[in-house]
């Protein structure tokens, strides 16, 4: 079951993912996904796959809330998730805030 809640703190939304991040699943998400007017961090915990239509979900996600001059991390990526994220080089964009690196708004000056 995929689904998508929020919670605002401050100037942050945190959007809980879950589910599969497939062809299918991101059809779901879409219809339920809104995007935020302010820095996001995504929590992945309950992702429970993802291919390459998710990664495009998550490069569209960037690509909102980046151009609005907001930031997007990532939370409590699964193991399997980042190992894919790693292979694509997505997580050079997209860093996992539990992780030692914290990249920001990657077009930032």
């Amino acid at each position: 079951m995929n689904a998508v809640t929020y919670k605002t703190q401050a100037n942050e939304k945190m959007v809980f993912l879950s589910g599969a991040m497939d062809r299918k699943g991101v059809s779901t998400l879409l219809k339920k996904y809104t995007m935020p007017d302010s820095n996001v961090i995504l929590n992945m915990k309950e992702i429970t796959r993802i291919d390459s239509t998710g990664i495009g979900f998550l490069m569209k996600i960037l690509k909102s809330i980046t151009t609005k001059g907001y930031w997007i991390r990532l939370k409590d990526v699964p193991e399997k998730v980042q190992m894919l994220l790693e292979l694509t080089q997505v997580d050079r964009i997209l860093r996992n805030i539990n992780g030692s690196n914290q990249l920001v708004n990657p077009y930032a000056a």
